[in-house]
Formats: C-alpha cells, structure tokens, sequence
C-alpha cells in the first residue's frame, strides 16, 4: 500500500479511499443501436492519486418477465455481447474526465435486450471501488438491432398514454416482427405489458426489473406466450388493443387518490417483446392520470 506523507502536518496518512465515479452520460435505460459506439462521459475523483477505470458491459437478458426464461434457442447469427477493458490513467492525477467515445463499438450482430454497464475504479495505493458502497457505478442499458420485433403505440398524445379515473385502461397499436421473414426463428416467442408507479431516472442503476418481478408498485400485468398470443393476433400483427382489453384494469378513485398523496400524476407502461431470435424488444410509456 502506498504511503502519502502530508506537507502541511508532517504526519503519515494512509490511502484508504477508494475513487469516486460520476457518471454523466449515458443514462440509466438509455438505448443504443446495434453497429453504433457506447459513449461514456464522467469525472473521477481520488483524494491521494488515480490508476485506472473498468468498463464492463454484458448481457441482462433474464432481468426481464420475473426472471422468466422462455426458449432455449437462439439465433446463431446474434450474439450476446460483452465487453471488458481497463483503461489507465495518466501518473499523478487525482480528477480525470472520461471520454470514451469510438473505444467502445457495438457489433452490428449483436442481440438485442438489456446490459449491465458497470463502470469501476482503483487508485494508485488499490483502493478499489465496490457494489457494497454503491460505489461502482452500474447502470441498464438497452441494445437494439434491426431484426428485433417492433412496438407501435398508435393513441399517443404529446408522447403519453392517457388513463381515466373510472374507465377501461386501453392501449392501441400493434406488435410484429418482419425479420428473419421465414424460418425457425422467425416470428414472436412472448409479450409482457406491465403498468407500473413511475420509474425514478437518474444515473444508478434501481434495479427496477427486480422491483417489478418482487410486485412492488405494479398495478396490472399481463403474461403471453406461445400459442396464446393467436388470440391476440389480428391480420397478422399482435394487437395492444386485443391484449390491454385483457389485462382488463380499471384506475379506482381510491387508487387515483392514494397515487395523488404521493404526487405521482404519472405511471409508466412497459412491454417487453421477446422474438423466437431471442431479441428482446422493450418500450416505456409515460401515463397521464386524469383525475378530477
């Protein structure tokens, strides 16, 4: 370990400190294109002096459905992606700005879903950061690639959904996936649709599928998978309107007001898609409470 000596006092004082990340950019459930670069901006701090960072991306995918894993088959010509580099810091240095920006290059086959982005740091005397602190940083990602199924929300208004006190929750618009056109990987596997108390953005990752999968804030959810989803097929595509109808839920006044004492005026829909490439295509939907 090393020993700093202070100037001012003449006393030894040990490096016992790990780093500190601040992470600007991306943000937590930021979703990245297949082909494209992982931009990663921040600041690292050490009270003695730097090393070096972490960057560790990999796949999430079982985050999704109360950790449900549906299928066994995936498509050989995706993959799922991860990545690890260590990046040193220059000697003496006890801030430096991250700038990562054509280091990291997503494969253009890789499959879509969730990633973990973890972001660590060790100092010159190996003071590393950890989870336990919640002093490595970690955060959801989502890849997306041009196979993927794809989501359609047709009532928007202003980029909302809109659920009335008192009346049918209804989403309207479709699901379908176009690529591969034919073949044992063409088609969808399952969908999920969960509305849900609002998501809290910032810059850490809240574990917000784990949250969902425990139930915590979850007001109505639907399941479908295998030949079920036929009956939620119309001309060839998955209809939301179809599914929501089933999910058959109705915001109470009781409900509305309990919300309201906690200053939530929105929830949030999500729907995660699942094709039979073993992509996973995912959407979050702000919901406008109305309420007298």
């Amino acid at each position: 370990m090393m020993v700093a000596v202070s100037c001012d006092d003449g006393n030894e004082d040990l490096d016992v400190t790990a780093p500190v990340i601040e992470i600007s950019d991306p943000s937590n459930r930021e979703f990245f294109m297949a082909g494209g670069d992982l931009q990663i901006e921040g600041v690292l701090t050490d009270d003695f002096e730097l090393a070096e960072f972490q960057v560790d991306v990999h796949h999430n995918f079982d985050g999704h459905g109360h950790g449900r894993v549906t299928g066994t088959q995936l498509d050989p010509s995706l993959m799922r992606w991860s990545f690890k580099q260590r990046f040193p810091v220059p000697a003496g240095r006890k801030n430096y700005d991250i700038h990562l920006h054509d280091e990291i290059i997503i494969p253009v086959n890789t499959m879509a879903g969730l990633y973990d982005l973890i972001i660590s740091a060790v100092d010159k005397s190996g003071n590393a950061t950890s989870f336990q602190d919640d002093s490595t940083v970690e955060l959801e990602i989502f890849i997306q690639n041009n196979s993927q199924a794809k989501i359609d929300i047709t009532n928007l208004h202003d980029g909302e959904l809109e659920i009335e006190v008192g009346e049918d929750f209804i989403v309207t618009g479709s699901i379908w996936d176009d690529v591969p056109a034919s073949g044992i990987y063409s088609g969808i596997e399952s969908v999920e649709i969960a509305l849900t108390e609002p998501h809290e953005d910032d810059h850490n990752h809240n574990h917000n599928y784990g949250r969902i999968q425990n139930g915590d804030g979850v007001l109505a959810e639907i399941d479908i998978d295998g030949d079920d989803l036929d009956l939620y097929t119309d001309g060839g595509m998955i209809s939301l309107e179809l599914i929501s109808a089933a999910m058959n839920f109705t915001l109470s006044a009781q409900e509305a007001a309990e919300l309201a004492t906690e200053d939530i005026d929105h929830l949030e829909l999500m729907i995660v898609v699942k094709d039979k490439q073993g992509n996973y295509s995912v959407s979050f939907t702000p919901v406008h409470i109305h309420a007298d």
